[in-house]
């Protein structure tokens, strides 16, 4: 029996702390547990969930498998004398992460040059205190948070700080009607464009938060308050902006705009990856929108920026494209996008009425949950993942609504 393929390396070893990374991608957004050895009996164990930014880059999963530990006391040579050796391993399996085995400890020192080097370095350490007090200035974004985590460890019911995230639905207007969406079941009694008028003078409280989402039950691209926040927003901001579409009015024009403001990333709403499907849920061209995505990729691609457009596609899995997930998966390959997100079907009481025909095929929502089709979601996610790993495309999941890779729908009353 063929042993799965892990991977890892311990990156580096500080004195007594550990640093390193380790993946299994059979579970690529689930994070493995390191132990540590020494002498082959295991002295502590640490899970590797970190987020780095160049293991996501590198299509590892998520890029949440870093991990760093300091050894406990009892790890340790009670004469620190000589450095010991120690060994790294995925749990639960034989699999020891590169540049491993290593040595970890306290260096050889006499009594008289480790109170030398102890004085030296409480020396050296005040003059950096001193020089960084002096130096630092947090910009708005990190000192809102640092203001926000203070009020929430401290108690306080009186706060300063401004939101750290915040959710905007620019418009309810939307010129799609998908199966799965209060527009295809004529559930939005009322729509409206959010009206700046009186809104405008609080952009500026927007500018500190970490994170902006200008979407909600509509098409942000059809609002001119979305146009009117993001546009207003400083080009140097830290804030993440970001907004789904259906990329339906994807433009030349409204492509130069969207890659000219501060936007973070956009995600394209597809939930097909061939045109028979998508015609079914989403009832519009889908040759035209992958040509406009391609377009706005092409010209992303083109200029160059600092702060570049992430593009994604994403998808809401049910039984009528469970099937195409791992040719989603290929699709985002294709056309060059940054990666793929997925949401899944969740079952409220309004959908208990939610029944629409298209075609020849009856879409009845409570039916196309995962729920009912348990083995052949796994299944398909599972080749998805596998394709993501081959085709260098991370696949994003929302883990509110999955656990781990598996699909997971709560049963609730109807």
């Amino acid at each position: 029996m063929m042993r799965p393929s892990l991977n890892g390396f311990v990156d580096e070893v500080i004195g007594t702390t550990i640093g390193g990374w380790a993946w299994d991608p059979r579970k690529p957004n689930d994070p493995v547990v390191v132990e540590i050895s020494r002498n082959g009996h295991p002295v502590a164990v640490v899970c590797a969930d970190r987020f780095r930014p160049d293991l996501l880059a590198a299509a590892l999963g998520n890029g949440c498998h870093a991990f760093e530990i300091e050894l406990p006391p009892h790890a340790l040579n009670t004469d620190p004398i000589d450095p010991v050796v120690f060994s790294a391993k995925v749990e639960g399996s034989d699999y020891e992460l590169n540049r491993s085995p290593f040595r970890c400890g306290r260096p050889r020192r006499d009594s008289a040059s480790l109170q030398e080097a102890a004085s030296a370095e409480i020396e050296r350490l005040q003059a950096e205190i001193e020089t960084f007090s002096r130096a630092w200035a947090p910009n708005d974004n990190l000192a809102n948070r640092l203001a926000s985590i203070s009020a929430r460890d401290g108690g306080l019911t009186w706060v300063s700080a401004r939101p750290q995230w915040f959710m905007i639905e620019t418009t309810s207007h939307c010129n799609l009607k998908c199966v799965m969406c209060p527009h295809g079941h004529d559930a939005m009694p009322s729509k409206s464009h959010l009206d700046t008028s009186t809104f405008s003078k609080s952009f500026e409280f927007l500018a500190a938060a970490d994170r902006m989402q200008l979407f909600g039950t509509g098409e942000p691209l059809l609002s001119e308050a979305f146009w009117d926040i993001v546009e207003s927003i400083d080009p140097g901001s830290e804030t993440e902006v970001s907004i789904n579409s259906n990329g339906t009015l994807l433009t030349r024009e409204r492509i130069d705009r969207l890659l000219r403001s501060p936007l973070s990333w956009i995600s394209i709403s597809l939930d097909a990856a061939r045109p028979e499907t998508y015609r079914r849920i989403r009832g519009a061209d889908f040759d035209l929108v992958i040509s406009r995505v391609k377009d706005l990729i092409r010209e992303r691609n083109a200029r160059q920026s600092a702060r570049p457009l992430r593009v994604f596609i994403n998808m809401t899995l049910m039984r009528a494209n469970i099937g195409e997930f791992p040719a989603f998966v290929d699709l985002a390959a294709d056309i060059g996008a940054d990666g793929v997100q997925v949401n899944q079907l969740l079952w409220h009481k309004e959908h208990c009425a939610w029944e629409i025909q298209k075609g020849d095929w009856t879409f009845v929502y409570r039916d196309e949950l995962l729920r009912n089709a348990v083995e052949t979601a796994n299944d398909c996610i599972q080749k998805a993942l596998e394709r993501g790993i081959a085709r260098h495309v991370p696949v994003f999941f929302d883990f509110s609504q999955f656990e781990g890779s598996t699909p997971v729908v709560q049963e609730q009353e109807a």
